[in-house]
């Protein structure tokens, strides 16, 4: 007598009905204490955030081999060539002191005071992984510097 058995697969759950996880990270950057918080479902955005905020702080330190700012205190007087992400932020800096000519991507500064970013930094980079965070496929996500909590929604 021939047998037959039919193996059953339950069906892939459908986007709609799959429920979406908290991923969770906390570390230190622009010198201040950081929470990321993505609602995924899977680390993805989270992994992407995170990798963001590293290479902002990386830019945006008045210390460090890579930073941009650092180069610019080191340098007054000099356009020197800058990413656009330092752009934008020298647009948000702007005063008598820092000079930005966004067309060819350059910033400058004046005088002796040297160009410190603090909170329009960490503002900037909440709003700057945030974005990325949603385009890798959060459904929410928030970015916590100290005390100030900047969230969205996709």
């Amino acid at each position: 007598m021939l047998r037959t058995m039919t193996i059953v697969t339950p069906a892939a759950p459908t986007v709609a009905s799959r429920r979406p996880h908290p991923f969770r990270w906390y570390g230190v950057a622009l010198g201040e204490r950081v929470s990321l918080v993505a609602l995924a479902d899977d680390g993805d955005p989270l992994r992407t955030g995170r990798d963001r905020l590293t290479e902002l702080s990386e830019k945006w330190s008045p210390h460090g081999r890579r930073s941009e700012i650092a180069r610019l205190n080191a340098y007054p007087g000099v356009m020197l060539p800058v990413c656009a992400d330092t752009v934008r932020l020298a647009t948000r800096l702007a005063t008598s002191d820092v000079l930005v000519d966004a067309r060819h991507s350059t910033v400058g500064r004046r005088g002796d005071r040297a160009l410190d970013p603090g909170a329009a930094a960490q503002a900037l980079a909440a709003e700057l992984v945030l974005d990325d965070m949603l385009a890798a496929g959060a459904r929410s996500a928030t970015v916590t510097f100290g005390a100030r909590r900047y969230s969205r929604r996709w």
